[in-house]
């Protein structure tokens, strides 16, 4: 894969992404941190693909997707550097290099929130409410600025506590299906 210094071309990138199999294939690692057996990695996106539950794949869904991985996308994905991949021992573990297309992958789910969007927000109305209570707009007897921080602070400790509580649940739910 052609690159440039430290990053990764746009058309390397496109390329490396262009297949699902290969997008699949960086989610569930990605998702499942260290080492993988190919095994498991097949099972997986056999299951995916065929939208079943991992122990009702059968061996024909299971060959189809094994002999794609093994044959062109696992050392289509390792030549790149993004995984190692040691087909002898059927193991594939990520390596630091695919964090470069966590922002290609990176997508907002029907019932998820853009939580960068929503903390902007919310950093722009606190922002807006501290330069109203400094310029006098908000009468002092109404709001205070230690009252202001407090609010603010519930709303960011509250905000971060869905955030995190959202995030697990779709990590467990991305376990069973990237789509």
């Amino acid at each position: 894969m052609a690159s440039t210094g430290t990053e990764l071309s746009l058309d390397a990138t496109f390329a490396t992404l262009s297949n699902r199999r290969r997008r699949d294939v960086l989610r569930y690692l990605k998702g499942n941190p260290g080492e993988s057996s190919v095994r498991t990695l097949t099972e997986r996106i056999a299951a995916w693909e065929n939208d079943v539950d991992p122990s009702e794949v059968s061996y024909r869904q299971r060959k189809r997707v094994y002999t794609s991985l093994h044959q062109t996308h696992l050392p289509k994905l390792a030549d790149g550097g993004f995984i190692e991949y040691e087909p002898h021992r059927g193991r594939v573990a990520l390596t630091p290099a695919a964090a470069e297309l966590d922002v290609y992958l990176e997508t907002v789910g029907k019932h998820e929130l853009p939580w960068s969007e929503y903390y902007l927000g919310l950093g722009a109305v606190s922002l807006a409410a501290t330069v109203a209570l400094a310029l006098g707009v908000l009468p002092a007897g109404i709001i205070t600025g230690t009252t202001l921080s407090a609010v603010v602070g519930l709303v960011l400790f509250v905000s971060a506590l869905v955030h995190v509580v959202s995030s697990r649940r779709m990590r467990l739910e991305d376990d069973t299906s990237p789509r």
